[in-house]
């Protein structure tokens, strides 16, 4: 029961910080403070939220015994591979989802904090959000889902609520056309679950993850 109370505590900051920070505080607060003060902000808000969720997380997916990679060549190579997939699969549906005038908010938001500050860019994107979201949504959410349902059915609600949390910001802003961008970040969290468990390893899936959003900076 107490983990479970910790996770619960756990998605409700999410819902938080991508619904209200994220979709409502920080754009309200960038009209109104300097853009060094809003950086500096997200990134502290990002880094206490890093730090909440390694305190939960982390000690519950040491206990699981597949965070540490056994055959770090083999993983690598996997990792880059889905990483390579999920940028596939992101460019063919957003070549539709574009010509269809439907932007995504968080590519937007990702492309615009690489303009403006690299090192909230790498802090947030490249560091925290891997690390965050591969540890619940790939394991201890899982995990805990595991002992109420079968397999798939925790993978797909895992799945969903990875994909809720990537448009979550919009939607509370009412653009309600990023529903169409639910489908796309559901699949790329199937993608990084295959991963995380063909390989055993959770630091397969946060490699993954990190290398696509290192695919925004550098493309």
């Amino acid at each position: 029961m107490k983990r479970e109370k910790e996770l619960a505590v756990l998605f409700l900051y999410f819902v938080i910080e991508e619904m209200l920070l994220g979709g409502l505080v920080l754009p309200l607060l960038k009209e109104r403070i300097s853009l060094e003060g809003f950086h500096a902000f997200s990134l502290l808000a990002h880094l206490f939220l890093l730090v909440i969720v390694l305190l939960i997380c982390f000690p519950f997916a040491v206990k699981q015994a597949d965070i540490f990679m056994e055959k770090p060549g083999i993983n690598v190579f996997k990792s880059l591979s889905a990483a390579v997939l999920i940028l596939a699969v992101q460019a063919l549906i957003g070549i539709f989802l574009r010509e269809a005038e439907i932007t995504s908010a968080n590519q937007q938001a990702l492309s615009q904090m690489r303009i403006e500050s690299i090192l909230r860019y790498v802090s947030e994107s490249l560091i925290c959000a891997p690390l965050m979201e591969e540890l619940v949504f790939r394991h201890c959410l899982i995990e805990r889902l595991n002992a109420h349902y079968s397999k798939g059915i925790s993978v797909l609600i895992s799945c969903v609520l990875f994909a809720l949390m990537h448009v979550g910001a919009a939607l509370f802003a009412g653009r309600l056309m990023e529903l169409y961008y639910l489908p796309v970040y559901a699949l790329c969290a199937l993608i990084l679950y295959l991963l995380k468990n063909n390989t055993g390893s959770l630091l397969s899936s946060v490699l993954a993850h990190m290398c696509v959003n290192l695919a925004v900076l550098v493309l």
